[in-house]
């Protein structure tokens, strides 16, 4: 591998940490809104218990088919897309008050978001060539949204 391509493929894996960091934080930012706003509007632990059950805890049963979109298409368009449509279905918060329609949000929003993390995970072999480089990039990226998952809320 030439310097120029090393130094190329660790560019695009700092890329994916920004990203994966900044969409990260995002989240976090949003499910702290999204139990705020369930909670002041509802003033019920089971509407809260509910909402970030089908917002943030589904999603682990939906891995398995964002899996399969993340490996059919494009991982990059696959991130773009699905960041910006979860980035757009969060900003909904802002126009609506009904608890229903809150949860219906972070619901959706949340599914948008799941082939995000997979589609940055599943790209970082094909953007290092060496296997010491391997290591270093899932821990930039795994360092990345630990960082997000603390900073975010």
């Amino acid at each position: 591998m030439t310097v120029g391509s090393r130094v190329s493929s660790r560019s695009a894996v700092r890329r994916i940490a920004l990203a994966k960091g900044l969409s990260g934080a995002g989240s976090g930012i949003a499910s702290v809104a999204l139990s705020y706003l369930v909670f002041q509007r509802t003033n019920s632990a089971l509407w809260l218990a509910g909402t970030l059950f089908f917002s943030f805890g589904i999603v682990g049963l939906l891995t398995p088919f964002a899996g399969k979109l993340v490996d059919r298409y494009d991982r990059r368009r696959v991130m773009i897309v699905s960041d910006v449509g979860s980035l757009l279905t969060w900003s909904l918060l802002a126009f609506t008050r009904e608890p229903l329609a809150i949860a219906a949000i972070g619901f959706v929003a949340s599914v948008l978001a799941v082939p995000v993390g997979l589609a940055a995970n599943a790209a970082v072999p094909n953007l290092v060539e060496e296997e010491k480089d391997l290591a270093w990039a899932n821990g930039l990226i795994a360092a990345a949204a630990n960082a997000a998952r603390l900073a975010g809320p």
